[in-house]
């Protein structure tokens, strides 16, 4: 009888090990889905706010474009007008 109960024991161990395992990979992938459910959600169905900011383009062969800032002319070469000391 005593052997009865060390591999009864043994496979309750077993089972044990495994449901844990299950239960875990169970946890992480309900937690996966609802992360990926709430991202489909914000992308999707969200509302923006006032609409005043739009995302930015996304150049795929990864140049820079560079815009010069509008400015006036002449406001501009008094900014870079060369100051000689008195």
């Amino acid at each position: 009888m005593p052997k009865f109960y060390r591999i009864l024991g043994g496979i309750v161990v077993l089972f044990l090990l495994a449901g844990g395992i299950v239960f875990s990979f169970t946890l992480i992938l309900t937690g996966i889905v609802a992360i990926s459910l709430y991202g489909l959600y914000r992308r999707y169905f969200k509302k923006t706010g006032t609409g005043k900011f739009a995302e930015p383009g996304i150049h795929i062969s990864g140049e820079v474009v560079d815009i010069p800032r509008e400015t006036d002319p002449v406001k501009r070469s008094r900014e870079f007008r060369l100051k000689l000391p008195k």
